[in-house]
């Protein structure tokens, strides 16, 4: 394999092995593996907390997988939701110290991978910085494409 089959590959079996991580530890405590974003972002948005939009908007995913991700998380015990006469989309969700507690022990596993992961690497900011701008340069293609074939 060459060029863009080899790279393709890649971000695909490294993007497999990141979501078998995120799944082993959220099984640890009766969680999905997509509720580790959710604990991400609300881990550092500590004490002011985030509201659904908020998180849709961070996470980048659409509103029906926050919603199902929070009244997960709630069940669970791992956040709260502010008490007020607002409408349920401006309240703010905070972790509680059991979610505080998942999210710091999964931080820390995370860590530990991205160090094994990194330990070749001379400037893994530098490979972060260049990640970003693919990124941005791809979603910026796709909008244009997206927009050409409508």
């Amino acid at each position: 394999m060459e060029g863009f089959e080899s790279f393709a590959v890649m971000i695909s079996q490294i993007h497999f092995l990141i979501q078998k991580i995120k799944n082993d530890e959220m099984k640890k405590y009766g969680l999905h593996g997509s509720d580790a974003i959710f604990l991400f972002a609300l881990y550092y948005h500590q004490p002011e907390g985030l509201t659904s939009k908020e998180l849709t908007n961070l996470c980048h995913v659409d509103k029906a997988a926050v919603s199902r991700g929070l009244k997960e998380l709630m069940n669970k015990g791992m956040i709260t939701r502010e008490q007020s006469d607002q409408k349920v989309y401006r309240l703010k969700y905070n972790l509680t110290d059991d979610g505080m507690l998942v999210a710091e022990q999964f931080y820390t596993k995370i860590q530990l991978a991205m160090d094994l992961a990194g330990e070749d690497m001379e400037n893994p900011d530098a490979f972060n910085a260049y990640l970003k701008s693919m990124y941005d340069h791809l979603a910026t293609f796709v909008g244009e494409t997206k927009n050409e074939m409508a």
